[in-house]
């Protein structure tokens, strides 16, 4: 049966305001991830990374892979780095470095300084978030900042 307004059914109304309301709720997640995702650039993170690995301890990162960052406000970032090496470089080596799943990083642009989350154990424990399997291991994604907190998405890995 077709009705006036062109749908066919009694349900055909309903459904297409329906769909409108998903249409509009999947822009307002998009428009919501784009202001929540700007963070610092790729060269940034790297340049952040670069510009203290040379002076890294052992409770700081002195390399990494896939850097992203979440704008804390204020001029701090939250950045995440995956495969990350903690520890001093020697003569240009990192031979003695620790290794973690995961690292975050606090990066204050007004200052240049980086504090960086580790696990409880200590750095050469030092993945900040960890699954309790010890042959397991967390690589961050992504995340986003929602009011006063963080949400990342994460990846559990085997390391067997």
């Amino acid at each position: 049966m077709r009705r006036d307004d062109g749908h066919i059914g009694a349900g055909g109304r309903g459904r297409e305001v329906r769909r409108r309301q998903r249409g509009l709720l999947a822009v307002a997640v998009v428009a919501a991830l784009a202001v929540a995702l700007t963070g610092c650039d790729a060269t940034q993170i790297n340049d952040v990374l670069r510009g203290h690995a040379d002076g890294a301890t052992a409770h700081e990162l002195n390399g990494a892979d896939n850097g992203d960052s979440i704008d804390l406000g204020g001029g701090r970032y939250l950045i995440m780095y995956n495969d990350p090496t903690l520890g001093p470089v020697v003569n240009g080596i990192r031979g003695n470095s620790a290794f973690a799943g995961a690292a975050l990083v606090v990066w204050d642009s007004n200052d240049n300084t980086i504090d960086t989350l580790l696990g409880q154990d200590g750095p050469y424990d030092a993945a900040y978030l960890r699954p309790a399997d010890p042959d397991r291991l967390y690589w961050i994604s992504n995340g986003i900042k929602s009011g006063n907190r963080i949400h990342l998405l994460l990846q559990e890995a085997t390391t067997a």
